[in-house]
């Protein structure tokens, strides 16, 4: 139900992909490009959206050189846009798991080379600073945990600015 006219089918065309649109048309009617290949979201009768892959050809000029007749195809390509969005979307989940999993092997290699809690929870923080990409990590822990002293926090691991200065201090645990 689209008609023949260019005007017609570019006020269809996704205002954020236009620009391409037209610029890819201008090459080839220009003769810079032999045929049209350009992706590019449509309008439809619903007034939703489907990506579409148009294919086209100049197959007459008129005397002045100005195009008379293109030839094309529209081809609905928005199942495999959504499935590479998919495929994006997973190889970002994949790249943060795989560094979740490099931290944790790289932790359990420093669990292994000490026994020292101070020293392994110290380099348990680093490795989370990283992970998360913080510029400082704090672990605080129950003073019934480490000396059964009463109701209290203790920084028992601190990294980034002033890290030194926190580590022991006990916060009370208002109740």
């Amino acid at each position: 139900e689209i008609g023949n006219a260019l005007e017609e089918q570019i006020s269809r065309v996704h205002p954020d992909d236009a620009k391409c649109v037209i610029s890819e048309l201008e090459k080839h009617f220009r003769g810079e490009t032999p045929i049209i290949i350009v992706e590019y979201r449509m309008r439809c009768k619903d007034g939703s959206y489907k990506w579409i892959l148009n294919r086209g050809k100049i197959m007459e000029y008129a005397e002045d050189g100005t195009p008379v007749r293109i030839v094309g195809t529209h081809t609905d390509i928005t199942d495999r846009k959504q499935a590479d969005e998919e495929i994006k979307r997973l190889n970002r989940d994949l790249e943060r798991r795989a560094k979740g999993l490099a931290a944790l092997n790289k932790a359990s290699q420093v669990m292994a080379s000490t026994l020292e809690l101070r020293v392994l929870l110290g380099r348990v923080m680093e490795q989370a600073k990283s992970l998360l990409d913080a510029e400082a990590a704090s672990m605080l822990l129950h003073t019934a945990v480490l000396d059964e002293s009463g109701d209290e926090l203790v920084f028992v691991a601190v990294t980034g600015a002033a890290s030194e200065k926190l580590v022991g201090t006990r916060l009370p645990i208002a109740t």
